[in-house]
């Protein structure tokens, strides 16, 4: 699990639709220290799409769930520190 950003101009670049599930494969891209206090995820690194970034349908490698998100409950009551939504 590691957090990307994709600036609009890349992204609207993109020619496949992606959809919330798909498998894909990145090519070409940049990897750096992930310093924000709020992130996604625990990693340490942030992927970054440059315009040199390629996006590809890729097949499905495994059934695995790879995220198990907090109930919004437990978010707001506490139970979860704020800086990881996830688990």
């Amino acid at each position: 699990k590691i957090q990307a950003t994709i600036k609009r101009p890349l992204y609207i670049s993109f020619d496949e639709t992606f959809s919330e599930g798909d498998w894909i494969q990145i090519n070409n891209f940049k990897v750096t220290h992930s310093f924000r206090i709020t992130r996604n995820t625990n990693h340490k690194y942030h992927i970054v799409f440059t315009d040199e970034t390629i996006v590809s349908k890729s097949p499905v490698l495994t059934e695995s769930d790879f995220y198990s998100f907090k109930r919004y409950d437990d978010v707001l009551m506490g139970l979860v520190h704020p800086k990881w939504g996830f688990g």
